[in-house]
């Protein structure tokens, strides 16, 4: 496909006029093919043993232990000499590597690899990489990548190596759209390579994932006629000794004289230099190529002007060529900077600089042939083995000869013998011989190679993990099956950690180029893979009550598309302009759109801000994650019981029985420690700010009735008479009112409104209703009692003043009677207080 951004036309399909030879295009297109040719011969001779032993390996797998001339001399023969008949000898089939393949590929399969991404710390948002997740996820999905992952891993541990790649397709081909911007958009998707064996790497490449590599040729062979149908005005220019027999590396014709042609796909990396510099007064320019650098810079470069810092940075693209062997059909810039071909390798060696890779089954070859080889014999020896023969005189059968052959075979209940030989002497009954061939040797030596097999393959053999657990413990089993894991963790692990890494290094360098039509919507899928959200690129958009991305109407001409001039002297009758902020589109761009819109948070979504990180998730199936869910909660609720009405909801959720979906949604409505879980919310935000604001003025009239609380523990009440008891009283009853009545104009706004986030605010509304009503009857209680006993303590104080008084006056006259009586001084007057006291 080509770039837009060239600008020239071009054609949307593969055929092109066929250009003549003198151009300098058809000079160019002569140069990519001889190019291409010298890479694939050179890649051929460079790997014809990797590949040798690789096709051997995987026929051994997948077609036959023994070999063509290994069956052949086990096979039926005359002999040269005598002219007998030698009969053939047994060749049983039993593959034992096949199992230990499925077994390594079952492992990744239980692990459920996945991609993801994370923000790069301070060069992208957390909001973004979530949605580059969610279409990552989305992609995967709908390409089958563990499909497509398995399929390369397969391969690799067979014999070593694997590849898949990522490919771009049109997203509406052969679809209906409503969108007609839309039949140029593109998709990502994840392919599988069919026969693997096909792809010829760079020779010279280091990097296990061949990040470094400068091509990658995939070829396939299709037939004549298909050829020509594709690619119509790109007619057949056959190269010398073409259809002329099955070896022709490009045209080829089989046995049944069909002609076939191989087309190969050239993924090649050119490099152009850009220009990094540094100039004392300037500053920083670039990078940039030379020419387009500014005059007094490139003088600069040129004469090496002191203090200039001056760095070249090799740019890459990589070109997309498809040829068949004598002239190029189509070329087009790839829209990434990587090769979008992806390997899977298994164990890799470097020996004396060659470089090799091996699967499991080329070590495993020899000692499954010997395996093969001592069962067969063991079964010739047991086909051959002669019945029993019985050992007696001469003579003894005369006249039973008949009954005698058939013993073997017919169950009779009595046999017949001559008890004189022919000499006429007494002879004894027969006996039977019995003669044991040497089977139980060959047995033992069959079991001993199947042992060694397990072992030179570094993993358990399956009937050893599914030993009886009433003859093991558990955790001996367990060990068991980590043992069978950890020898053969290399392969999985190689997927995980060097192939999906550059998988998801490819995607993003890929999506920014593929999705990047303004306006277009993009499903993005959740984390559980069955809740998807909708997003629009590179357009600011708001979501409505069903969690659907609408467009922000431009702010200038609010969403019209057009505006009008103001009213001058000179201009009566303004004719209206198309909209310079959003160039008539009726949308706001980035540059214009408000933060909010409707009382939501405007977002914009462009796959090109920021930068981010490619991790491999490794996930379990679901039945394994339910399990541990389940046994984890189980082990909390045991250990504190207190906490489990808080995450009951999820509790019940995981348990997966019909309708716990809905009972988790009701448990969870009633539990105010529930917390958003991130999906779009489908309440409205004025619904939203309206709850905040009762939940602080709940808090509010909560310190409130706590201080009032706090005061009655302290004698501040003690002061207080009948009007500011009656204040207080007051003042919390009309709290509490306000608070009623804010709860049930929330009550009503909410009843028509069947979500879930809605029923926990109405769970929330009615624990902070019981809540206030709860601590306003405290509070009455506590004021009423506290009053009570003011006043009783009050009159009581009273009576003991009064009592105190009375009992002050009869101690003052029985005093001065005293004083008196005995003649010291004369009784003062009632009023006069006596000195000293009584």
């Amino acid at each position: 496909m080509a770039d837009p951004a060239d600008g020239d036309y071009q054609e949307e399909h593969a055929g092109q006029e066929q250009p003549a030879e003198n151009t300098p295009q058809a000079a160019a297109d002569r140069k990519v093919v001889d190019d291409a040719l010298d890479d694939f011969e050179l890649i051929s001779s460079v790997e014809s043993e990797q590949r040798r032993r690789e096709d051997a390996a995987l026929e051994f797998e997948g077609v036959q232990v023994w070999s063509q001339d290994a069956k052949d001399n086990r096979a039926e023969q005359t002999d040269d000499s005598t002219g007998q008949t030698i009969p053939a000898r047994p060749t049983i089939e039993i593959n034992l590597t096949e199992m230990r393949v499925q077994q390594i590929t079952g492992e990744a399969r239980q692990a459920r690899l996945g991609l993801s991404v994370q923000p790069r710390a301070g060069l992208a948002n957390t909001k973004q990489s979530d949605y580059y997740r969610g279409l990552m996820r989305s992609v995967q999905s709908e390409s089958g990548a563990g499909e497509v992952r398995l399929w390369a891993l397969d391969r690799a541990v067979k014999c070593g190596r694997g590849a898949y790649r990522l490919d771009v397709r049109y997203t509406n081909d052969g679809d209906q759209t409503t969108d007609p911007e839309g039949v140029f958009d593109l998709d990502i998707v994840i392919d599988r390579i069919l026969d693997q064996s096909t792809v010829y790497w760079d020779p010279y490449s280091v990097c296990a994932d061949r990040r470094d590599a400068t091509v990658c040729i995939i070829t396939d062979w299709i037939s004549e006629k298909e050829r020509k149908r594709r690619w119509p005005a790109k007619p057949i220019i056959p190269s010398a000794g073409a259809f002329e027999s099955d070896n022709h590396p490009w045209f080829a014709i089989d046995a049944d004289k069909n002609k076939r042609c191989r087309i190969a796909t050239v993924y090649r990396v050119l490099f152009s230099d850009e220009h990094a510099v540094h100039h004392p007064k300037l500053g920083v320019v670039g990078p940039m190529s030379l020419e387009k650098l500014p005059q007094p810079i490139q003088d600069a470069i040129a004469s090496k002007h002191p203090g200039l810092r001056h760095r070249i940075i090799p740019k890459r693209r990589v070109m997309q060529y498809i040829i068949d062997g004598s002239q190029v059909l189509e070329q087009d810039p790839w829209l990434g900077r990587y090769i979008p071909v992806v390997p899977v390798t298994g164990k890799e060696y470097n020996i004396k600089g060659k470089r090799s890779w091996k699967g499991v089954v080329e070590n495993l070859m020899d000692l499954n042939r010997a395996y093969a080889v001592t069962i067969s014999s063991a079964v010739e020896m047991a086909a051959s083995m002669p019945r029993a023969p019985y050992l007696m005189y001469a003579g003894q059968d005369s006249g039973f000869e008949d009954m005698w052959d058939d013993s073997p075979i017919k169950a009779y209940t009595r046999l017949y013998v001559n008890r004189l030989d022919v000499e006429g002497q007494p002879a004894p009954f027969p006996e039977r011989q019995n003669l044991e061939p040497a089977i139980q040797g060959a047995l033992v030596l069959a079991r001993t190679l199947k042992d060694d097999i397990g072992t030179v393959s570094g993993n358990v053999d399956p009937t050893s993990r599914a030993l009886n657990p009433n003859a093991h413990s558990g955790k001996a089993i367990d060990l068991l099956q980590q043992q069978g894991a950890a020898g053969t963790s290399n392969f999985v692990d190689n997927l995980a950690t060097v192939s999906m890494p550059q998988e998801g290094r490819i995607f993003i360098d890929l999506a920014p180029r593929v999705y990047d039509r303004p306006g277009r919507r993009l499903g993005i899928m959740g984390e559980d893979h069955d809740d998807e959200i909708s997003i629009i690129l590179k357009t600011p958009f708001v979501r409505d009550k069903d969690g659907n991305p609408v467009p922000v109407p431009c702010p200038t001409c609010q969403g019209q598309g057009v505006v009008a001039p103001p009213r001058s002297v000179t201009n009566w009758f303004p004719v209206s302009q198309t909209c310079s902020a959003c160039q008539g589109l009726k949308q706001a761009t980035r540059e214009n759109m408000p933060e909010t819109y409707n009382h939501q948070p405007v977002e914009y979504v462009d796959l090109s801000d920021g930068q981010f990180k490619v991790i491999a998730e490794i996930g379990r199936n679901y039945q394994t994650k339910q399990e541990e869910a389940m046994n984890a909660m189980s082990q909390l609720a045991t250990a504190a019981p207190p906490l489990v009405p808080i995450y009951a909801d999820l509790w019940v959720r995981s348990m997966g029985f019909s309708g716990s979906t809905e009972i988790a949604d009701r448990i969870k409505a009633q539990n105010p420690h529930a917390k958003d879980d991130g999906k779009a919310q489908s309440v409205p935000p004025e619904f939203q700010a309206k709850f905040q604001e009762l939940q602080q003025q709940h808090q509010q009239a909560m310190q409130q009735l706590q201080q009032a609380t706090q005061a009655l523990q302290t004698d501040a009440v003690k002061t207080a008479g009948a009007k500011e008891m009656l204040g207080m009283k007051l003042e919390a009853a009309s709290n509490l009112e306000h608070i009623k009545q804010q709860f049930k104009l929330m009550e009503e706004e909410a009843s028509g409104k069947a979500v879930a986030e809605v029923e926990q605010m109405r769970g929330s509304l009615k624990t902070m209703a019981e809540e206030s009503a709860q601590r306003h009857e405290i509070l009455l209680e506590m004021l009423t009692a506290r009053h009570a006993m003011d006043r009783d303590l009050l009159k009581a104080e009273t009576t003991i003043a009064a009592a105190e008084e009375a009992a002050k006056v009869k101690d003052k006259a029985l005093f001065y009677e005293e004083r008196a009586r005995i003649g010291v001084d004369a009784i003062p007057p009632k009023d006069q207080t006596p000195q000293g006291g009584a």
